[in-house]
């Protein structure tokens, strides 16, 4: 990176394959929007030895910043040891961090919503906006799912950051429901995203879809590279997930962020010459 990393994105580590991918996907983002990665392990005091077949908190890290250097060299990494649980720590720093990346557990292997699990815990509750990254992450364009609410602002402006600095394609999802809304979405929608093509040089396609939001986001999460969401959307109730969100960590094929709190930090436009790092 040729200039002073600004900011501070996070991601959390352990011996999974996802979180080798949410590590690889911090260290693409820290690159893109000039920040330093800070690689999270939480531990306790038990006897500190490895599962069969595992690695040592030590080792775990050693490996976190391979990885990240690989993925983005010369983005600056760090490395926390936080005693305690990873919910706690992750939470803790999310309320500083202008991105905190995370696995996803495994969720689209369960049955149920584990919605006591690790990520769905910090998807939901964290201060700022969260990534939450399968063992393997496609490339493909952003996709970015809006409706009425406040938050769907965070999140066009968070999309199209991101897909400006992947140099990606956008498509902007809205899902309409005539009997709960008479008046046709479109003009509001073409004239909030008109400003940010032009802010950001990123040409969106925008898609007025008359369905379920849960099946047009899952439907357009197929192929996407990343689905962007506003966290709380029309039910603002803090450490809840809305139905929508629940739905895409459970079943999206592609990352999922979740916008919230500091957006207008982790949505800058992205530098430029850092952009060729990320996929």
């Amino acid at each position: 990176m040729d200039s002073e990393p600004t900011g501070l994105i996070v991601a959390g580590v352990n011996d999974s394959h996802a979180s080798r991918e949410a590590v690889r996907t911090g260290a693409r983002e820290a690159a893109l929007r000039r920040c330093r990665l800070e690689l999270l392990h939480a531990f306790n005091w038990e006897p500190t030895i490895a599962p069969e077949g595992g690695l040592g908190r030590e080792a775990l890290l050693e490996r976190a910043v391979a990885d990240a250097r690989d993925a983005a060299p010369g983005v600056p990494v760090g490395t926390r040891l936080f005693e305690g649980s990873a919910e706690a720590g992750l939470l803790s720093r999310s309320r500083i961090a202008e991105l905190t990346v995370i696995g996803d557990g495994g969720l689209a292997d369960r049955t149920c919503m584990p919605l006591e699990s690790l990520t769905v815990q910090v998807a939901a509750r964290a201060a700022g906006t969260v990534l939450i990254t399968p063992a393997v992450a496609p490339a493909g364009p952003v996709v970015v799912g809006v409706n009425a609410s406040d938050t769907a602002q965070q999140a066009l402006e968070f999309a199209f950051g991101t897909a400006a600095g992947r140099h990606a394609g956008l498509m902007v999802v809205r899902a309409w429901d005539r009997d709960d809304e008479e008046e046709d979405p479109r003009p509001a929608l073409l004239a909030a995203v008109g400003p940010l093509e032009s802010r950001y040089g990123v040409r969106a396609c925008v898609r007025v879809v008359e369905d379920d939001p849960c099946a047009a986001l899952r439907s357009a999460a197929r192929g996407a590279g990343l689905v962007v969401l506003g966290a709380r959307g029309h039910h603002p109730y803090s450490g809840l997930l809305g139905w929508v969100a629940q739905t895409l960590l459970h079943h999206s094929p592609a990352p999922v962020a979740l916008v919230r709190g500091n957006a207008a930090r982790s949505a800058r436009p992205p530098h430029r010459e850092t952009a060729g790092s990320s996929r």
